[in-house]
C-alpha cells in the first residue's frame, strides 16, 4: 500500500490562502466590534413640532387724492441785467466858467424835470441883453418920430425894429442857456465839472471841456435776458406779455417791450429786453448794471393733471392701486417744474401711490392709507 505524501507540490497554494482567509476574518470582526461599540445603548425619541409659516400682511402705501384736471401756465424762469437803452450826455451851449452846481448834481443822485443843476457865469451874456434892448428901444423911438411925419416912408425903420426884437430874443435865450436843466427827469451816472471850469460847445472848448456829466432818463431802465429760440416762439406774439423781476429782493411787474431783430452768433439765442411799469415809483427803480430774476408767464395748457414729483417713479411712470392691488401708468408728459409734474389726464385706477417705496413691483397687494 502506497503512503500518501503531504508535502505534494499543490498544497502550499492552499495553505497561503487560508492564512489570508483567516487574517480577513480577524479585521472584520474588529471592525465590526468597534461600530457596535459607538452605537448608544438606546436610542432616544425626540418629537418633531411643525410651527405654521408667518402670515406676511400687505405692504401699507400713501395715495394722494385723486388729481383734477385743470388749466395751468407754464412759468419760465430766466436770469438778465438791468441795462439802459441809451445814456444822456449833458453838455453846454454857451461859453464860459462854471460858477454854481447843485448838490443833486452827482452819481446816484435824480434831478427832476427843468430843475437848474449847472449855473455859468452870466455878465457876458446880461451885457449882451441890455445892448438889444437899447438899441432895440432907439429904434422903437425912431419908428414913433416917423409915424408921425406925414407921407413917410416907415417900411426900413420898421425893418430895423424888427431885426432888434428878434436880436434881443436871442440875447435872452443865450442868457438863458447859462443855466442848464433838462426837460425831463434825469438820474446822475457821473458828475465831471467843478466850480470855475471853463465850459461851452465843444467846437469851442474841445469835446472834454464840453462835457458836463452823464444821465439816464428813467423809463430808460430795462431788462435784458437771452431766451432759446424755440421756447421764444412758443410764447408768440412775445411782445405784451407779462412778466415779474426781481432785482435785489425786490419784486417789479414788466413785459417785454421788444426781441433783438437777429439770433448771437455764439449762443444761438435771442436777446429779448423787459420794460418796468409805467406805475412804479421812478425812485424805486434798480440800478442799471444790477442782476435780474425773471419769471415770465409762458405757456398755457388746458385740462390737465398738476401732479407733485414725488410721485414719479423710473421711466416717468406712476404707481397706481387697482383693487388692491400695485399696478403701472405712463402718462404723456407736458412739462416738468422745479415743483410739479405736467402730464396729460389718465386712468388713476384707485389712487396715486404719494413716495417712494423700495421693491414696490406689479401685483404686489397692498393697503391704502389716505
Amino acid at each position: 500500500m502506497a503512503e500518501q505524501n503531504n508535502n505534494s507540490p499543490n498544497s502550499e497554494p492552499k495553505r497561503r490562502w487560508l492564512g489570508y482567509l483567516q487574517l480577513f476574518l480577524v479585521i472584520g470582526v474588529v471592525v465590526v466590534a468597534l461600530l457596535m461599540a459607538r452605537v448608544p445603548g438606546r436610542i432616544e425619541q425626540t418629537s418633531l413640532t411643525f410651527e405654521p409659516a408667518e402670515v406676511i400682511q400687505p405692504r401699507a402705501v400713501r395715495v394722494m387724492q385723486q388729481p383734477q384736471a385743470e388749466k395751468f401756465t407754464l412759468q419760465v424762469s430766466k436770469t438778465g441785467n438791468v441795462n439802459l437803452n441809451e445814456i444822456i450826455t449833458v453838455r453846454a451851449e454857451v461859453k464860459g466858467r462854471i460858477t454854481w452846481i447843485s448838490e443833486k448834481f452827482k452819481s446816484g443822485r435824480t434831478i427832476t424835470a427843468d430843475e437848474v443843476f449847472v449855473k455859468i457865469d452870466p455878465y457876458e451874456f446880461q451885457l449882451q441883453v441890455d445892448e438889444a434892448e437899447t438899441l432895440l428901444r432907439i429904434a422903437k423911438l425912431r419908428q414913433a418920430s416917423a409915424v408921425r411925419v406925414p407921407e413917410t416912408d416907415t417900411s426900413r425903420i420898421d425893418a430895423r425894429v424888427r431885426l432888434l426884437e428878434t436880436r434881443l430874443d436871442m440875447a435872452r435865450l443865450e442868457l438863458a442857456k447859462t443855466e442848464i436843466s433838462l426837460p425831463y427827469e434825469i438820474r446822475v451816472i457821473r458828475s465831471d465839472i467843478e466850480v470855475g471850469e471853463l465850459t461851452g460847445p465843444h467846437e469851442v472848448v474841445g469835446p472834454d471841456a464840453s462835457i458836463l456829466g452823464t444821465g439816464y432818463r428813467l423809463k430808460a431802465l430795462e431788462v435784458s435776458a437771452p431766451i432759446e429760440t424755440k421756447l421764444l416762439k412758443d410764447l408768440e406774439p412775445a411782445v405784451a406779455k407779462g412778466a415779474t423781476i426781481t432785482v435785489g429782493g425786490e419784486q417789479y411787474s414788466a413785459k417785454i417791450d421788444r426781441v433783438a431783430p437777429a439770433v448771437a452768433v455764439d449762443t444761438r439765442l435771442v436777446k429779448v429786453f423787459f420794460r418796468f411799469d409805467e406805475s412804479i415809483p421812478k425812485a424805486d427803480l434798480p440800478l442799471p448794471g444790477m442782476f435780474a430774476e425773471i419769471s415770465l408767464d409762458g405757456i398755457g395748457y388746458d385740462n390737465v393733471y398738476v401732479l407733485p414729483l414725488n410721485v414719479m417713479a423710473s421711466n416717468r411712470n406712476v404707481w397706481v392701486v387697482e383693487n388692491g392691488m400695485i399696478d403701472s401708468r405712463s402718462p404723456v408728459t407736458v412739462a416738468i417744474t422745479d415743483d410739479n409734474w405736467i402730464v396729460e389726464p389718465f386712468d388713476t385706477a384707485d389712487g396715486i401711490v404719494s413716495g417712494s417705496y423700495a421693491g414696490l413691483s406689479r401685483g404686489e397687494a397692498v393697503t391704502v392709507t389716505p
